[in-house]
C-alpha cells in the first residue's frame, strides 16, 4: 500500500517495515490489536474496545451491588 501511494522512498518504507515488525512482534502483551489499515474501520474498532472496556465485571461490581441490595 505504501508502495502504491508513491509519497515515501524506498528507504523510508524499509524503516517504517521494521518498527511494524517489532510492534507487531510485541502483539501479545496487550489485550487488543487495532490495525490501522483504514482509518474509518480502525476507529470503529476501538470506539468498540471502549464500550467493551466499559461493561467489565470490575467496573460494574458497584452496580451490580447497589441491584442485590435493592433486591
Amino acid at each position: 500500500r505504501l508502495r502504491e501511494r508513491g509519497t515515501e522512498t524506498e528507504e523510508k518504507i524499509c524503516g517504517r517495515m521494521a518498527v511494524a515488525r517489532r510492534e507487531l512482534g510485541r502483539a501479545f502483551r496487550y489485550d487488543y490489536v487495532v490495525l490501522n489499515d483504514e482509518v474509518s474501520e480502525a476507529v470503529k474498532r476501538i470506539h468498540t474496545i471502549i464500550d467493551a472496556e466499559k461493561m467489565r465485571y470490575c467496573r460494574m461490581e458497584n452496580m451490580i451491588q447497589e441491584v442485590l441490595d435493592e433486591c
